[in-house]
């Protein structure tokens, strides 16, 4: 599995770089208009890179040159969810002493992890989708989970703000209290949940593709 974790990074070794430094642009600009969706925001542009070789995969039949190799089929989903938890701490490492020095909040800096743990564990519905309906049709399905992640991120976003209204001082304050941690560390463990069950269902439908293009071509 080592093996294609590191053709996938040799593949998108410029992007990856590229988007690295915009993402760091981009952190603290964030961090400025919204510092909970910080991390996040590396999150999606890292992950770009990697949702393009998606497509470059499927047109050279590379996932399917993977399972003639001596490695478990699963292994091929396994490397993409491997990069995105590398993608998900490299995110951190990034924005957690941005949010740290600009806000002077220890909780607001936790709440943008939290928020980049659950938003990335949504976002990584984008897997089990692309295996189903081809890499051809990633961008659409990209913008059909960032909406949907948008939407279940402001309900727990909305909720935190209601519970932290006791507070008359500014929005950092409002939503670093304890109350509004508490819904974050909710929305952190949701994530997580759904990065698992995704996780699973990809290597589901993976298999399940890989035997019907196998019968159709054999």
């Amino acid at each position: 599995m080592k093996g294609l974790v590191l053709s996938t990074l040799y593949a998108t070794k410029k992007p990856l770089i590229i988007y690295f430094i915009v993402g760091i642009i981009a952190a603290i600009i964030m961090t400025f208009l919204n510092p909970t969706m910080s991390g996040f925001m590396v999150v999606v542009l890292l992950v770009s890179s990697i949702a393009d070789n998606f497509k470059r995969e499927k047109d050279s039949k590379w996932m399917y040159y993977v399972s003639t190799l001596p490695v478990k089929r699963a292994d091929y989903v396994k490397s993409y969810y491997l990069l995105f938890g590398a993608i998900t701490v490299i995110s951190f490492v990034i924005s957690f002493p941005i949010v740290l020095i600009i806000t002077q909040s220890l909780n607001m800096a936790l709440i943008a992890f939290l928020v980049c743990i659950g938003c990335t564990g949504l976002y990584s519905a984008l897997f089990p989708f692309t295996f189903k309906f081809g890499p051809e049709n990633s961008n659409t399905i990209i913008m059909i989970t960032v909406f949907f992640m948008i939407i279940i991120y402001f309900v727990f976003y909305i909720l935190a703000i209601a519970l932290g209204a006791h507070h008359n001082s500014s929005m950092t304050n409002l939503l670093s209290s304890t109350n509004s941690l508490l819904v974050f560390i909710v929305f952190g463990i949701l994530g997580l949940v759904t990065f698992a069950l995704t996780y699973i269902l990809s290597i589901k439908i993976f298999n399940k593709n890989f035997k019907m293009y196998s019968r159709l071509t054999g």
